[in-house]
């Protein structure tokens, strides 16, 4: 396994939702579309910023990003909290932070 692999896979270890069971499913959601895993019964396929700073989300089967999330300042505020909290090395979070602005399609 490559030194890139396994910092994957301990992303994914360390900031995978069931680790905090206080998180809401719609973070788990994000976060699960973001590290590329289902973490509840309707995880995000895709999500969309606009250009007003609002975070839409596709939905497993839907055909557009429908399901209204709240504002990116809020998304980047929760992503910053989680980063602090699941305990990552600094090249944990560069992979984490490449991972997260790679998720987000943006109009």
């Amino acid at each position: 396994m490559s030194q890139n692999d396994s910092i994957s896979v301990s992303v994914k270890k360390k900031l995978n939702p069931s680790r905090f069971p206080e998180m809401s499913d719609t973070f788990a959601s994000i976060v699960g579309c973001i590290l590329g895993f289902d973490c509840n019964d309707t995880p995000y396929q895709s999500m969309h910023i606009s250009s007003d700073g609002f975070l839409t989300a596709r939905e497993k089967g839907d055909i557009g990003y429908n399901a209204f999330i709240g504002s990116e300042a809020d998304l980047n505020k929760n992503w910053e909290n989680l980063m602090k909290f699941a305990g990552l090395t600094d090249l944990e979070k560069t992979h984490a932070n490449s991972l997260f602005a790679r998720a987000f399609k943006r109009s």
